[in-house]
């Protein structure tokens, strides 16, 4: 009976024996699945389009009122005066300037302006003064101010020339810097009058300037 249990005990220590895995033999390691990760592509900037289109016709413009308003400001605190006046020259004024300051922003070809030439026929005057206080601010400084007056031959073709002078300075300028100087627009029926004054120093002196151009 002992032998039996014997050989019967010897029997299942070899046969577990035999089931053990064999330390020699080593696993492959596992490699580590990377997690995956996304890459924002930054979209291309879109090309920025303003279109001139207006109503043309053979309407009156009306006369200017620029040296009467300009005047008009020698009441304010600063005691603007007027120092110099003259014609406009179309491709160095506010107006039609910013198409050629376009090239100093980041990719000025995707900025364009459509039927603009018909716009311009519609100007029939273009007239600037320049203002100077006489309230010195420090430093020798003085307040200062250019004005542009445009006249056109009807209110459709002054109001689209003053959107256009709001979209070249503000859409377009978002690509870049267009001017370093404080600038607003005021169109008072069929007249704009663009009003750039001296810096940034001048910025809580702006609506100031703007009120006497206001309709």
């Amino acid at each position: 009976m002992s032998v039996r249990l014997s050989i019967a005990a010897l029997t299942l220590f070899i046969f577990t024996l035999g089931c053990q895995p064999d330390a020699s033999t080593e696993l492959p390691p596992v490699e580590p699945v990377a997690a995956e990760t996304s890459v924002e592509v930054e979209a291309a900037p879109e090309k920025l389009v303003f279109d001139a289109s207006c109503n043309t016709g053979k309407g009156t413009a009306p006369e200017s009122q620029l040296r009467a308003k300009l005047a008009e400001l020698s009441a304010s605190p600063d005691n603007y005066q007027l120092v110099d006046y003259g014609s406009v020259d179309l491709e160095q004024s506010i107006i039609f300037g910013p198409q050629q300051k376009f090239k100093y922003v980041d990719n000025p070809e995707l900025l364009e302006v459509k039927n603009f030439e018909p716009l311009l026929a519609q100007m029939t005057q273009a007239e600037f003064g320049k203002i100077k206080g006489t309230v010195d601010l420090g430093g020798r400084l003085y307040p200062r101010a250019t004005v542009e007056e445009y006249l056109f031959r009807t209110e459709d073709c002054a109001r689209v020339a003053e959107d256009y002078l709001t979209w070249s300075e503000d859409t377009a300028g978002s690509r870049g810097p267009l001017y370093k100087t404080v600038r607003g627009v005021v169109r008072n029926g069929q007249t704009i009058y663009h009003i750039s004054s001296g810096g940034m120093y001048m910025l809580d002196r702006q609506d100031e300037l703007e009120a006497v151009f206001k309709p």
